[in-house]
């Protein structure tokens, strides 16, 4: 008839209760390894052999992972064009961790101001800002505008005359 109550006035130390969860989790696994036996110790082989076949006296070159870019809105490549120009390059990259997205600017060099360190350092000038999800279009308007602002008023001379067909 099911199992039998147990009755509230005995209280199992906590050392008991640890254990017969252990021993359950046990249990669990073992069933889990004979269950996919024959299909992973295939794959474990195959990953085992591969590793096996690289040169140990290459030494492999370190590579930070490249962001993964989203296709640009055409409402803010439009923004762009508008109070920048069509010269100036837009890039997006989702946050892996928070409800936002990096808003890549990337500045030509014909209106670049940065120095040749930074140059050197980073090939192009760019400028990089986190917009979360709910600033949305607002945000990188605002954005651009900051971006504008950043420029003296020979530069942004520039821009304007270039915006022009």
């Amino acid at each position: 008839m099911g199992r039998p109550r147990k009755n509230p006035d005995i209280i199992e130390p906590l050392e008991v209760k640890v254990d017969r969860l252990c021993t359950a989790m046990e249990h669990v696994a073992e069933k889990l390894d004979r269950f996919f036996e024959g299909r992973l110790s295939s794959e474990v082989q195959k990953r085992e052999l591969s590793q096996s076949f690289t040169p140990k006296n290459v030494t492999q070159a370190t590579q930070t992972p490249q962001e993964t870019l989203y296709p640009v809105p055409m409402e803010f490549r439009h923004l762009v064009d508008d109070l920048l120009n069509k010269n100036f390059g837009v890039e997006i990259a989702p946050s892996p961790d928070s409800p936002s997205f990096n808003l890549i600017i990337i500045v030509p060099d014909k209106y670049s101001t940065i120095s040749d360190d930074y140059r050197k350092m980073y090939g192009r000038d760019i400028r990089p800002k986190m917009v979360t999800y709910s600033e949305g279009i607002i945000g990188v308007r605002a954005y651009l505008e900051k971006v504008w602002s950043s420029f003296n008023p020979t530069i942004q001379a520039l821009i304007v005359n270039d915006r022009t067909p």
